[in-house]
C-alpha cells in the first residue's frame, strides 16, 4: 500500500480538496483531487506490483483524470504511468509533457547506453519509457486524450468556474536544446560503444507546475533543482518575470 511510503496527505488546509505527496524514496508521485470533483495527477509511482499512485485513485472513486502530467523522463517519475494510460475505467482528458521534442530518441539513446553495458534494468527502463510512449501515441490517433507540451511560455487548465487552475512551465528553449543535442549525439554516433559518454541529467528538462485550488497557491518543482550540472535542472536562474506575472494573475 502507498501509505508505507513517506506520503504526505493534506486536506484541512486545502477546504475539502486532497493533496497526496507521494515519495520520493522509491518514486515519486502527486495527486490532487479538488473540491469540485476534478482530479490533477503528477508523475506516477509503481514498487515491484504495486502502483500507488493508482491505489490513491481507485480508493477515491477516481474514474476521470482531468490532466495526467509527466514533469520529466526519469524511471522514479515514470515507473507505472502506462497502468495508467492503459487502465481501462480511467480515462483521461489531458497530458502534458515536457517539451523534449525528441522523447522517441530518449529511449532510443538509453537503449544504446543499455545495451553498451549490458545492462538489463537500463533496457528495462529504456522499454517502459518506449511503451509510455507508444501508448500516449496510440490515445492520440484514437482521440482519447489531448497532448499539450510545456514550454518556457507556461501552459494553462483552468477548472471551470470554480477558480482552481494548473499552470505547467516547461525549461528554457535553451535547455531543452542543451539536453537535446547530447541525446542526438549519442544516437549519431556509428556503432556507438562510448561507455563514458551519458546522456545529458534529464532535470534539465523538468516541468514545474503552479496549482491554485480553492484559493491556495502550490508550486510542484518536479526535479527542477536536482541537476547535476550548473547549466542543469534550471540552477542558478532566476524565476522568468513572465512566468512570476502570469502565476500572480490567478493569485
Amino acid at each position: 500500500m502507498y501509505k508505507e511510503l513517506d506520503t504526505k496527505e493534506l486536506s484541512g488546509k486545502l477546504n475539502d480538496a486532497r493533496l497526496w505527496i507521494l515519495g520520493p524514496g522509491v518514486g515519486e508521485s502527486i495527486v490532487i483531487l479538488t473540491s469540485h470533483g476534478k482530479c490533477i495527477v503528477i508523475d506516477c509511482v509503481k514498487y515491484e506490483d504495486s502502483n500507488f499512485t493508482i491505489d490513491i485513485l481507485r480508493e477515491n472513486g477516481v474514474k476521470k483524470i482531468d490532466i495526467l502530467a509527466l514533469t520529466h523522463p526519469h524511471m522514479d517519475h515514470y515507473h507505472g504511468m502506462y497502468d495508467i494510460l492503459s487502465d481501462p475505467e480511467i480515462s483521461i482528458n489531458k497530458i502534458w509533457l515536457v517539451n523534449a521534442m525528441y522523447l522517441r530518441d530518449v529511449a532510443a539513446a538509453r537503449k544504446a547506453i543499455a545495451l553498451s553495458n549490458d545492462s538489463r534494468n537500463g533496457l528495462a527502463q529504456a522499454n517502459e519509457l518506449s511503451q509510455i510512449i507508444e501508448g500516449i501515441n496510440n490515445m492520440v490517433l484514437k482521440k482519447l486524450v489531448n497532448v499539450e507540451y510545456s514550454s518556457e511560455h507556461g501552459i494553462t487548465h483552468q477548472f471551470g468556474n470554480g477558480g482552481d487552475i494548473a499552470i505547467a512551465f516547461g525549461p528554457s528553449n535553451y535547455d531543452q536544446t542543451l539536453y537535446n543535442v547530447g541525446v542526438r549525439r549519442i544516437l549519431t554516433k556509428e556503432n556507438w560503444i562510448d561507455k563514458t559518454e551519458l546522456e545529458p541529467d534529464c532535470n534539465l528538462i523538468s516541468m514545474a507546475l503552479f496549482c491554485r485550488i480553492n484559493g491556495i497557491g502550490m508550486l510542484l518543482g518536479g526535479d527542477v533543482l536536482c541537476g547535476r550540472g550548473k547549466d542543469s535542472g534550471w540552477q542558478n536562474r532566476p524565476f522568468p518575470l513572465q512566468k512570476k506575472a502570469q502565476i500572480r494573475r490567478f493569485q
